[in-house]
């Protein structure tokens, strides 16, 4: 997930443009409308690391531009790229960072003219009410140029207390990285929130094992617009903009306040925090879906596979358009061999429904795990209990869960010797031999001898042999020799110069994940 001064004193320009604070009884502008109008004010921030950024402000030829601290959060050379195309250069001694919220300001000159925002009211902004948000998607093989992306949601947590960085609006829009400190909006069009976080946590996995899985945690931040207006109102920046009314002090946590505390929990970790923390948001609020969903995903991280299923069962019955629901119940089925038929279906319905909800990323990862459960009829069949113990494997190295992954390796190994699938025994070998503590590693590896592969070592040997001849840059030939040398063979040094090649065909090939893969085992293997 992305997460994570001065302004001049003397603000030059005889005509001033305030943008006043507005209120919310406008009548309700079509998405069209409010994407046209998003599209005049919403600005690229171009550096290393890009961001979007809202005009807030117009004196004279001096623009103002709200963003996320973190998309200007080091020295750079930053340049604000307006609706029309032109590239303005900015000041960096002129980045204002607020303290305590993950806000900054930037400023650029120009001698066009450029709409500014109209601000809302952010604490009108509702659970269930429209939200609207803007922003330049960071470049990828799918986009290879930044462009203008606008997406519809609403509003589903609005706390009531402050929280870190600020961050106490969440929504159900579907983000892309780079639209930090893009605009939220309402269904007038009006500014009420600072995108700044994104609600998807990826979980990279050996994808020899099982490719990454993204799982989506709910919790799409932004800023509240009266959070910003009540630190300037208190500063010595002068930006004329109207302070918010002071609202009465709250004494009691509501639902959406222990909500938001679990996501900074999920942040640090801390799942069972986490976990308790949305038990309190579902005992103020019953029929609270989304908090359902996150603990389902907290439950399933720990192992707590009866509770995760039990989550997502309650939220399908709450929810059935919940994709995310779906996704996780088929996660849960996928770790045990007795219940892993079940998963397909899961995984289709939650692609099916992020599909027609436009969720690219739930759609991508349940695509991901029904490849991973269900065998093309070229491939030869495999037991359920091989296929759970590689998604557990998988899942296990993806949280990070050394004992747990020592635990299972053994497991898919022997499965792998028993079924004779040599890729997973060689897989299953080589992420013990990379993850085990290295005082238990001989004692978990002589438990997972397989007398058939030895027997048949020359044999096997031979395959890869052909398979090299055939295509001299295949790196996973020469990572298959080499690991059969080492793990079936028990000799390293046969299996150095194989593994040297596989290093510098990745490098060639700028696969820098699997270069750095090798290389860790390599460090392993030869201490």
């Amino acid at each position: 997930m992305t997460v994570l001064s001065r302004v001049p004193t003397a603000i030059l320009g005889a005509a001033v443009a305030v943008v006043w604070v507005l209120p919310q009884t406008a009548v309700a502008l079509s998405p069209q409308e409010v994407s046209k109008i998003a599209k005049t004010f919403t600005v690229r921030i171009q550096s290393q690391s890009s961001g979007s950024g809202v005009i807030l402000k117009r004196q004279g030829n001096l623009y103002t531009v709200l963003t996320a601290a973190h998309v200007v959060a080091t020295a750079d050379d930053y340049q604000v790229l307006t609706p029309d195309g032109q590239d303005h250069r900015v000041n960096v001694d002129n980045i204002t960072k607020l303290p305590n919220i993950d806000l900054a300001i930037v400023q650029f000159t120009s001698k066009q003219s450029y709409p500014t925002a109209q601000i809302g009211e952010s604490n009108l902004a509702t659970e269930g009410t429209v939200s609207y948000i803007a922003g330049f998607p960071n470049r990828t093989e799918a986009l290879p140029e930044s462009i203008y992306n606008f997406t519809e949601g609403k509003i589903t947590a609005s706390a009531s207390r402050p929280q870190p960085d600020g961050y106490s609006l969440v929504y159900s829009n579907y983000t892309l990285p780079g639209m930090s400190g893009g605009p939220v909006l309402n269904e007038a069009g009006r500014l009420i929130a600072i995108h700044g976080r994104a609600d998807t946590a990826e979980q990279a996995q050996n994808p020899q094992i099982n490719p990454s899985i993204y799982i989506k945690t709910g919790f799409n931040l932004g800023i509240p617009i009266q959070h910003f207006l009540s630190q300037i109102s208190q500063s010595d920046i002068k930006l004329d903009f109207a302070a918010p009314a002071v609202q009465p002090a709250v004494t009691k946590r509501s639902a959406d306040d222990f909500y938001l505390q679990a996501q900074q929990k999920i942040d640090a970790e801390d799942y069972e925090g986490a976990i308790a923390s949305l038990d309190q948001a579902i005992r103020l609020k019953p029929n609270y879906v989304a908090a359902y969903l996150n603990r389902g995903y907290a439950h399933f991280t720990l192992n707590n596979s009866e509770a995760a299923l039990a989550d997502s069962n309650q939220v399908i019955q709450l929810s059935p358009e919940q994709s995310g629901a779906y996704l996780l119940r088929g996660l849960v089925y996928s770790l045990s061999g007795d219940t892993i038929g079940k998963a397909p279906t899961e995984f289709k319905q939650a692609k099916a429904l992020a599909q027609a909800q436009g969720d690219l990323t739930t759609s991508q990862t349940a695509q991901t795990m029904l490849g991973t459960v269900t065998k093309s009829e070229k491939k030869s069949q495999t037991s359920p209990a091989l296929d759970s113990s590689i998604v557990r494997s998988g899942l296990h190295i993806a949280n990070k869960d050394r004992e747990r992954i020592t635990q299972e390796l053994p497991t898919l190994a022997n499965l792998s010797c028993q079924e004779q699938n040599l890729s997973s025994y060689l897989i299953a070998r080589m992420m013990l031999r990379m993850l085990a503590p290295t005082d238990r590693f001989d004692a978990l590896a002589s438990q997972t001898t397989c007398p058939t592969f030895i027997k048949d070592q020359k044999k096997l040997l031979g395959k890869a042999d052909q398979r090299i001849k055939a295509n001299p840059n295949e790196v996973n030939a020469y990572m298959e020799r080499g690991l059969i040398h080492a793990e079936i063979g028990d000799n390293s040094q046969l299996a150095l110069p194989d593994l040297q090649t596989a290093v510098e065909l990745t490098r060639s090939q700028d696969q820098k994940q699997q270069t750095q893969g090798v290389m860790i085992y390599l460090n392993r293997l030869q201490p």
